[in-house]
């Protein structure tokens, strides 16, 4: 039997959903510009066709470094971006 120090902690999941229900995540503490073109790559990897991702406000979605390495795709990833944060969000 695991013992816990009772300390909290928190994970979070990059997700996305194929239109064949695919599924493809990728678990992690802090999202950054680095992590997220990660996960775009592993995305990418043997992709025969170009992918759309429909993407919230977050700052790591719309840095320099994204915008730099969605160019260098040449049109095999297009990102599209929703117009709020769903932590701004009012439900």
């Amino acid at each position: 039997m695991a013992s816990s120090a009772g300390a909290r902690f928190g994970l979070n999941v990059l997700s996305v959903v194929s239109h064949q229900g695919k599924l493809r995540f990728m678990v992690f503490n802090r999202l950054k510009g680095n992590l997220f073109i990660q996960f775009l790559r592993r995305l990418l990897y043997g992709a025969s066709y170009p992918l759309f991702l429909i993407l919230d406000g977050h700052p790591a979605h719309k840095s320099a470094k994204v915008r730099k390495f969605t160019a260098s795709t040449e049109g095999k990833l297009r990102l599209f971006y929703r117009m709020f944060h769903y932590a701004t969000a009012r439900i």
